[in-house]
């Protein structure tokens, strides 16, 4: 009986100021950043969560939470994260949506 070799490994990442870390990489997910977990690491500390992934291609992780499942991107293949960038990009996110609601509550 021959084998299959496991595709789907199990890890934990850190939720953090900058983004979801993983294996020397640093991810964005469209969950996380709309319920500003991203944000809550930056003031209160980073933690853990379980995540599911290829192993032969890090570009995408999974992950399950008793409320949601989501992907995660990979935004930066550098071993290194630049700081700095990861940061404007944050920020930027976070402009978008006070002006988003903003305009929201103009048109009320």
């Amino acid at each position: 009986m021959r084998h299959k070799k496991k595709e789907l490994g199990i890890g934990m990442a850190a939720v953090t100021g900058q983004g979801l870390k993983f294996a020397d990489l640093c991810y964005s997910s469209k969950i996380l950043m709309k319920y500003q977990h991203f944000e809550d690491a930056q003031k209160n500390g980073e933690w853990k969560i379980p995540v599911l992934f290829f192993e032969k291609n890090l570009d995408i992780l999974i992950i399950v939470n008793f409320d949601f499942v989501d992907l995660a991107y990979v935004i930066d293949k550098r071993v290194s994260v630049n700081e700095q960038v990861l940061d404007a990009y944050y920020e930027t996110i976070r402009n978008l949506r006070a002006q988003l609601k903003f305009a929201k509550q103009m048109l009320r």
